[in-house]
């Protein structure tokens, strides 16, 4: 129920920050083992991880600014849901 009332582009931050955590966290760990073993296939791996979590890190900074936009054009500063009749003077 509580995702219903979440925009699109809220779900999309959460899951992009979720997305690059674990993406830095596996290029840490595939850098740590490269050093243990010093075989190539950890490094690249670790490129792969670093840059799966920029382009996540991209659709986090889209998604964060068309979710302000949306907000911002949903209630404009100086504009009421209501009017008051009485103080039109």
């Amino acid at each position: 129920m509580a995702i219903r009332m979440l925009p699109y582009s809220a779900i999309e931050c959460i899951g992009s920050m979720l997305v690059l955590i674990l993406s830095i966290i596996s290029m840490t760990i595939a850098i740590s083992s490269e050093e243990f073993t010093n075989d190539i296939g950890f490094l690249v791996t670790a490129v792969l991880c670093f840059l799966i979590a920029l382009i996540h890190f991209v659709n986090l900074v889209i998604h964060i600014r068309r979710w302000n936009n949306g907000h911002h054009h949903l209630n404009p500063p100086g504009v009421y849901e209501y009017t008051n009749y009485g103080s039109e003077r």
